[in-house]
């Protein structure tokens, strides 16, 4: 007697019928895979000509999960990329939260992230690149890091033995222009800082406009980290999008700085203002926690919407075209090497790691230096009264 052909896999799913528009019918099956390590579901499309042959692979698959492994014939791009992120530790938070995006949208369901480890070549990095530039109108930027990405978890799975060659790497990524900055002119600050008086946020804008702060690490300012009689401030955290209040960004980013003397009445004018809003706010005063400089009226941290919000008021206010909060910290780097000073202090006052960081960044404004070295050449080659 004939052994009955089993309809379902050991999971009890049947495979279905895709209609592939009159090729030769396609039979799948998805199979539950052991969730990330975040919780996210995660399911691995089993396709064949016939259902038997999609069942015994299914099967396959689920012997293999009961297992706690994966085949390495059947190791996809996207299970390596989901290991490589789940044991990324050496990013912040945020960083490792949009890679984590890129790869969910643009990397899992595409037919790179469908592909074996072991199939995966050159052209097919390529042609995902190409197809998110040209065809989905994805960002240079954005196409550079989904590479990046690629790169790093193949090259994860290199180092692990899992493959001899990554070939990622060899798939060249999109060129990427110099990011222009924008910032105010001179003209624009001042009228931007005489807009702003009196508002709650005043200090806070001197602040970042004057120094170069980013707006996470003014807003993250404790009423410890300045001292008003030295005129000095010291930056140690950051406030994060979730309102919590973290480390700086890197070493770089920790440092002291002289507050100008512009500056320190309306940090005293602040500090006046938050005892009355505390007195008014009585018990349901929400600031003593982290005992910020610029709060809310109940003392809790200002949402990252309400500050640009308040900032582009001032904009209209001011009547110059509306800027956003990191664009003050460009608008002091801007004014600060175009008044001549060096690029190495201001390196330091931005809080930069390295100096190239900011070489690259504002190499294109620092016209004086180029006006100088014109002048040198001038007298060098035609003489002092060329």
């Amino acid at each position: 007697m004939a052994r009955r052909q089993a309809e379902t896999t050991l999971d009890g799913t049947k495979p279905i019928c895709i209609d592939t528009g009159g090729k030769p019918a396609r039979w799948v099956v998805f199979v539950e895979l052991p969730p990330t390590a975040d919780g996210r579901r995660r399911r691995k499309k089993v396709s064949g000509p016939d259902p038997a042959s999609v069942i015994a692979k299914a099967n396959e698959v689920l012997n293999d999960r009961a297992k706690g492994v994966i085949s390495m014939e059947r190791l996809t791009v996207a299970d390596v990329v989901r290991e490589w992120l789940r044991t990324k530790q050496a990013v912040s938070p945020a960083t490792l939260s949009n890679y984590q995006t890129v790869a969910t949208r643009h990397i899992y369901d595409t037919r790179v992230g469908r592909r074996t480890l072991r199939d995966l070549k050159p052209d097919d990095v390529r042609e995902l690149l190409r197809a998110k530039q040209d065809d989905e109108g994805l960002s240079p930027r954005t196409a550079k890091l989904i590479r990046t990405i690629l790169v790093a978890a193949i090259g994860q799975a290199e180092q692990d033995g899992l493959v001899h060659h990554n070939v990622a790497r060899w798939a060249k990524g999109p060129k990427i222009g110099q990011t222009r900055h924008r910032a105010m002119t001179e003209k624009q600050a001042k009228a931007f800082l005489k807009a702003a008086q009196g508002h709650r946020y005043e200090a806070a804008f001197a602040l970042m406009i004057s120094l170069g702060l980013r707006p996470g690490e003014c807003l993250g300012l404790q009423w410890e980290d300045v001292d008003l009689d030295s005129r000095t401030l010291t930056v140690r955290h950051g406030l994060k999008r979730t309102g919590e209040l973290g480390s700086v960004k890197n070493d770089g980013s920790r440092r002291q700085l002289p507050i100008p003397s512009k500056v320190v009445p309306l940090l005293r004018t602040r500090m006046k203002v938050q005892e009355k809003e505390r007195e008014v706010a009585a018990k349901y005063w929400q600031g003593d926690a982290f005992d910020l400089i610029f709060t809310s009226l109940v003392g809790t941290p200002p949402g990252d919407r309400n500050f640009a919000r308040a900032m582009r008021l001032v904009c209209e206010k001011a009547k110059i075209p509306t800027f956003l909060p990191y664009e003050l910290r460009h608008t002091a780097a801007t004014l600060a090497l175009l008044a001549g000073e060096p690029i190495e202090k201001v390196s330091r006052m931005l809080g930069h790691n390295d100096i190239r960081i900011t070489s690259n960044v504002y190499a294109h404004i620092r016209p004086r230096d180029l006006e100088s070295v014109a002048s040198t050449m001038n007298t060098a080659l035609w003489g002092k009264s060329g």
